[in-house]
């Protein structure tokens, strides 16, 4: 790349910081809290949803990106700003919020209620996230195996309902919470990702070196970060060999069948909830550490094999 050092560095921060994560979480053995996580997450999220719909302007709020203000309310026709959250943006912050919930269930089950799914749904809707609405409906499907038996019944039955609805809803992109969520947006798009691989497959396709291993920036062009289409922005950034290894340290680490990881991989198909910070940090307790009850359990069998030995 023809860039600065720093912005190099900048880019694998992004792209590749959750292994700076992961060291830190196989090194303490610290063992995340992913209800507080959870539960603080939420509160957050609709608080930022009441300040900026109320007292507060949306400008002075320092997790919107410069660009979002150009959205007036005169522009929102009446409805809401959505919540920004933690993660800076509706859908990267609500990637964070269902991660968050499917990790209680799979790595701290003995804490999980279903209450929480429940709970969930009031930043989802704040957020107006379509990708935050369909990371849901898979958690619940894989949450219920709603899949398999007499269940599919069921889960056929959502997914007609979900189709139906956002068949209903007819808003434009700044028309409201649920503008994110219809028909129209989704083909919107669609047609939109395919223009943007076609660039990118074309920009990086210059030569083989760039195929392979990312994009050759000049000094003066700006860094492909944070668009909304995560895995393209590394395949430009990386190319194939750099996203092929993201990859390979996943499954090498057996973890793309965790719900929790496999939901962050699957965000990245829109905004890169995977790339962000509290993605990374996430990304990398969940590479590192074993579950909750998993260490709880293993702390159990060895102070009962210690008092069984003692006692022999």
């Amino acid at each position: 790349m023809n860039i600065s050092l720093l912005d190099s560095f900048l880019l694998w921060k992004f792209y590749f910081g959750f292994i700076l994560f992961y060291i830190f979480f196989r090194i303490s053995k610290y063992q995340i809290d992913y209800r507080w996580l959870f539960i603080l997450t939420c509160i957050v999220s609709v608080i930022d949803f009441a300040l900026i719909n109320s007292i507060v302007p949306i400008g002075l709020m320092k997790n919107v990106p410069g660009g979002e203000l150009n959205v007036s309310a005169q522009e929102l026709k009446g409805a809401y700003y959505r919540s920004y959250g933690l993660g800076s943006s509706p859908t990267v912050s609500a990637t964070i919020v269902v991660v968050l919930l499917a990790s209680i269930f799979y790595h701290q089950r003995r804490q999980y209620k279903d209450i929480y799914a429940l709970f969930a749904t009031v930043p989802l809707i704040m957020f107006g996230s379509g990708t935050g609405f369909v990371l849901f409906l898979i958690f619940l499907f894989m949450r219920y195996k709603l899949f398999e038996g007499k269940k599919l019944l069921f889960g056929t039955l959502i997914l007609v309902l979900f189709v139906v609805a956002i068949t209903l809803i007819d808003q434009n992109e700044n028309g409201g919470l649920l503008s994110r969520m219809s028909i129209v947006y989704y083909n919107f798009l669609f047609d939109f990702k395919m223009e943007q691989i076609a660039e990118v497959i074309t920009k990086i396709h210059i030569s083989l070196v760039q195929a392979l291993f990312g994009y050759s920036y000049k000094p003066d062009e700006g860094l492909r970060i944070m668009s909304d289409f995560g895995w393209l922005d590394m395949l430009e950034t990386w190319g194939y060999i750099g996203m092929a290894l993201l990859w390979i340290f996943v499954i090498v680490k057996k973890k793309l069948k965790d719900p929790p990881v496999l939901l962050l991989m699957i965000s990245a198909l829109h905004y890169p909830g995977l790339f962000s910070i509290p993605g990374q940090i996430i990304m990398g307790a969940l590479l590192a550490v074993v579950s909750r009850d998993t260490y709880l359990k293993s702390e159990v069998e060895l102070k009962l094999s210690g008092y069984e030995n003692s006692n022999s």
